[in-house]
């Protein structure tokens, strides 16, 4: 089954990138030919306030959540996998819930192990409820969902 980008994940990329521009026709086409590439910008379509943006030259790719923009650098240019790997990353920060800032656990930048040694401290000090016990367990999971959208959006078929 083919993943169609919605008609609010084409606007957010028609204003952050202007229609027909590089960009713009590089993401429609690595989406059309990654599923989950697609998913995940429909996905950010629909998250309300998120949106797409230039910056400066020089400037690099960056997710920031006080302004809910993901930015790019304009004379940023890597190859086609490199740029939908990026991307998957960046939408992984806006996405994956805490996935900017907030506690280490939250952010997908953060290590598995740390938050793996992290929920075992926790819980062998026996110190913290079952309820916070059970969002360390579930946030040691998060790192490893990060992972998995940079690798599935970077495969093509």
């Amino acid at each position: 089954m083919t993943v169609v980008l919605t008609a609010d994940a084409l606007k957010k990329l028609a204003s952050g990138f202007g229609v027909n521009s590089i960009e713009y026709n590089a993401i429609i086409e690595a989406a059309s030919q990654s599923d989950f590439l697609a998913g995940e910008l429909n996905e950010f379509g629909a998250a309300g306030q998120w949106q797409f943006k230039r910056r400066v030259a020089g400037s690099g790719v960056s997710t920031g959540s006080r302004d809910k923009v993901i930015s790019f650098d304009p004379s940023w240019s890597e190859s086609p996998n490199v740029f939908a790997t990026t991307l998957a990353h960046e939408l992984g920060h806006a996405l994956l819930p805490g996935g900017m800032g907030g506690s280490l656990a939250l952010n997908p930048d953060v290590s598995r192990r740390w938050t793996s040694s992290t929920a075992r401290t926790a819980r062998s000090r026996s110190s913290l409820t079952s309820t916070s016990t059970r969002a360390i367990q579930s946030t040691t999971l998060l790192p490893m969902a990060h992972k998995q959208r940079c690798f599935s959006a970077s495969m093509v078929k």
